[in-house]
């Protein structure tokens, strides 16, 4: 067996051992990706429902943006969690 046979099977067989670590480490993680993919879609329809309600009401032009916002604190909230998020 050459020299360069002998250093390909090393990178070979520690590209397979990284393959095989990143697998387990994804897999590890999957619950707590699924459970922050839930809150996501959950407090951007909230937003989005609030964002309708407040575009909808027919004070919102009339009176000022933090008004406006005071008067629908649903809204502010989800908003602001979203931007967290």
């Amino acid at each position: 067996m050459s020299l360069e046979q002998t250093a390909c099977d090393a990178v070979l067989t520690d590209l397979k051992a990284f393959e095989r670590r990143l697998t387990e480490v994804i897999a590890c993680l999957q619950p707590a990706t699924t459970r922050w993919r839930i809150v996501l879609a959950t407090v951007s329809l909230c937003t989005a429902i609030a964002a309708w309600h407040w575009l909808t009401d027919p004070l919102t032009p009339v009176v000022s943006l933090t008004q406006s916002l005071w008067n629908h604190p649903f809204f502010a909230v989800t908003s602001t969690l979203l931007g967290r998020l």
